[in-house]
């Protein structure tokens, strides 16, 4: 169907400019953003590297009180954690030269450096023996010697910190304007794509409030339960396609709904049938019992008699029986079915059982399925007896398996029999419906309920060579190893 698409271009401008205006303001955003990420990732350095630079003067500090320590104890209980705190400091001096790469600092941590190692070297060097001798004249003069150095370096590391102390604060406030001047054009841009969005929406409730309306009355309606609402639209745009998908919905749903109606009905029959054959069972075979021990005793007209109320009764049993299986829920397992050669086992025994049906039934091919098998050979018994009694003497029967669309295994029954009606094709599955003269009608029903509850289903349809073909299509295969020569049973 070829139709203008007018709503489609509508939109299409309407969202494009909007789409352009908010790009412009999220390109803005972002711009500010990645200034901001940059500023962020300075300030992180330049504090990472602040506290470095305190750390440093918290070591050398430790570097001077076990060096206070050990003049003071006049022994050398101290020299250990005095060890330590020198390493520490080396430590810090070489980190705080690999962060400072990008800082004008190389003169005072070289300075820091230089006197640090000096410090350590003069206490090695000239305090400690002084300390171990007693001279403290000595300890004294090394002493003034080590503060004089540990405060160089104080006022080395206090400057660098100060230095990036003022750097942190100047970048806090570039922070702070980008973020100020980001929110100023975020806030005018979403105004404007506010007002242009209101703008846009006030034009296209003008131009689509009419079919949207008419829409929206058809759900309505549907929703209430009228199955037969259609809408009819005489635009050639998108809003004439949804309503004639709608009017195809509406009709489908009919159907959908029809034929669940027709599925509780058959539900209903089946639970109340259930119960009215447990029913009928038992007296059933009480009235069986009689007649059978009356036959016993009889003779002449009475026994012919008796033999035709048996007959009836047995067959009224097959119905209550055909009733129990229709209303009996079906225990679908896991296991694998060998589909060959359950086909083959019920062709044998229906060919053994029937005296004027098909004389010739072929069963090509394999393949499993998880399922009942019992549930499985009842179908199956069903539907090739049925194809072999309508096929009569002389005629022939062909079971073919295959594997089907997304690996189902179909069962392909054909027979040579004269066809199904019409009537026959749009009833397949109905219970009590049947063309046999002394059938119950209820095989083929109790055969569909199994199907479902396996998650397949059952179809017939006439051949074109004549005789009908009762397809059933189980999921979830397993094929098995083709057979190409068919097996013939008499």
């Amino acid at each position: 169907m070829t139709f203008r698409t007018t709503t489609t271009n509508r939109l299409l401008i309407v969202f494009g400019l909007l789409f352009l205006l908010m790009s412009g303001a999220s390109f803005s955003a972002f711009k500010a953003l990645s200034d901001m990420h940059k500023v962020l990732n300075r300030i992180v350095t330049y504090n990472r590297e602040l506290r470095t630079t305190l750390a440093l003067a918290t070591a050398i500090r430790d570097q001077y009180a076990h060096e206070a320590h050990t003049i003071i104890l006049g022994n050398t209980s101290h020299l250990g954690y005095h060890d330590e705190a020198c390493a520490r400091v080396i430590d810090l001096v070489m980190k705080m030269k690999a962060e400072h790469a990008g800082i004008d600092a190389s003169e005072r941590i070289a300075a820091i450096e230089n006197t640090s190692k000096a410090q350590a070297a003069w206490f090695r060097e000239q305090v400690l023996p002084a300390v171990l001798e007693g001279d403290k004249d000595r300890v004294q003069a090394g002493h003034n010697r080590i503060l004089e150095m540990v405060g160089s370096t104080q006022i080395e590391l206090d400057a660098v910190a100060t230095d990036l102390a003022s750097r942190v604060h100047d970048a806090e406030q570039e922070a702070d304007s980008i973020a100020a001047s980001a929110l100023q054009w975020l806030f005018l841009s979403h105004g404007l794509a506010l007002g242009f969005a209101l703008a846009a929406a006030l034009y296209l409730r003008r131009s689509i409030a009419t079919p949207l309306e008419a829409l929206g009355k058809g759900a309505q309606q549907l929703a209430e339960g009228n199955m037969d609402t259609r809408i009819e639209l005489d635009t050639k745009d998108e809003f004439a396609v949804l309503a004639a998908q709608f009017n195809a919905m509406t009709r489908a749903l009919e159907r959908h709904q029809a034929r669940w109606v027709r599925q509780e009905k058959l539900a209903a029959v089946g639970r109340l049938a259930a119960g009215v054959a447990h029913e009928i069972n038992n007296p059933l075979g009480v009235m069986l019992g009689y007649v059978r021990l009356m036959k016993e005793q009889a003779g002449g007209k009475f026994r012919e008699d008796l033999e035709v109320v048996e007959e009836e009764a047995v067959r009224t049993q097959h119905i209550v029986e055909g009733l129990l299986d229709l209303a009996r829920p079906i225990d679908v397992s896991d296991k694998q079915v060998d589909i060959g050669s359950l086909c083959n086992e019920v062709a044998e025994r229906v060919a053994g059982a029937l005296a004027d049906a098909a004389s010739r039934i072929d069963v090509l091919g394999q393949g499993r399925v998880s399922g009942n098998e019992q549930a499985l050979r009842q179908v199956l018994t069903n539907v090739i007896k049925n194809a072999m009694e309508a096929s009569g003497p002389g005629g022939s029967v062909t079971v073919r398996i295959e594997r089907g669309d997304a690996d189902d295994l179909v069962i392909h029954i054909d027979d040579s029999g004269p066809g199904l009606s019409e009537e026959s094709q749009g009833r397949l599955g109905e219970p009590f419906f049947t063309t046999k003269p002394r059938g119950t009608g209820l095989g083929l029903a109790v055969s569909r309920a199994i199907l479902e509850s396996h998650g397949g289903r059952i179809d017939a349809e006439n051949r074109l060579g004549g005789g009908a073909r009762f397809t059933i299509s189980l999921p979830g295969s397993a094929p098995g190893d083709d057979d190409p020569d068919s097996r013939t049973r008499a």
